[in-house]
């Protein structure tokens, strides 16, 4: 289960997940024109998805990079 909504104390968007095995996790999105990107935590992690929307907003290309790590990822907007 996963909850995003947005921080007013904050001033920012957060997900907070809850896993079957009892994690939870939390994430902090920021979009910047067609930049979003996502860090696990807050925004002072080194752990981050960084991604870039194409122009129509259906596509968003990017990668998660940590510390030692990291993966590509694309995004397609569904329906």
């Amino acid at each position: 289960m996963e909850y995003v909504g947005w921080d007013d104390d904050a001033g920012e968007l957060r997900s907070h997940f809850f896993g079957a095995g009892g994690e939870h996790l939390e994430y902090t999105y920021r979009v910047e024109g067609d930049l979003l990107t996502i860090w696990f935590g807050g925004t002072d992690s080194p752990a981050r998805f960084e991604g870039r929307s194409s122009a129509d907003g259906t596509v968003n290309e990017g990668a998660w990079e940590w510390p030692g790590g990291g993966y590509a990822s694309t995004m397609t907007r569904a329906g």
